[in-house]
């Protein structure tokens, strides 16, 4: 697992799970470490600002609202708010995937993945992200439900 100074910790140690469980076959996991950034991903209050559902202000309390809360999503604390409808949340959700797919889709596009591998590999990754939230105490506050 990369050091707690690596930029995107949790990111290089996904990529360092799908290496070891050969899920994808190294050129290909080369070229898709080196093509997706989490810079690429837009937030779903951003999404939710430009297509007119929440305003800026509205956005910061829902952040807000988390840090509180770390365990909900903004967009079930918008619609628990009655700031949005769960309608219009999934539609920003859509768009948010489709804008910009996380490596987990990406990889599922692939006809020469291994299956077995990428479910040993989200295993793996699953029980350290589980264990950054031992070690910081805040596992307590994980909905076990999402």
């Amino acid at each position: 697992m990369p050091p707690e100074d690596s930029p995107h910790p949790g990111l290089d140690s996904f990529w360092d799970c799908l290496k070891a469980s050969n899920a994808v076959a190294p050129q290909l996991l080369a070229e898709m470490r080196a093509s997706w950034t989490p810079d690429s991903w837009r937030p779903l209050g951003e999404i939710l600002m430009r297509n007119g559902s929440l305003g800026l202000s509205q956005v910061a309390r829902l952040i807000s609202m988390q840090s509180l809360e770390p365990h909900m999503r903004i967009g079930d604390l918008a619609v628990r708010e009655g700031l949005c409808s769960a309608e219009q949340v999934e539609a920003a959700l859509q768009m948010q995937r489709e804008a910009c797919p996380g490596p987990v889709e990406i990889l599922l596009r692939d006809k020469h993945l291994n299956g077995e591998g990428l479910l040993d590999a989200l295993l793996m990754y699953a029980r350290y992200l589980e264990g950054r939230l031992l070690s910081r105490g805040v596992a307590d506050d994980v909905n076990p439900e999402c």
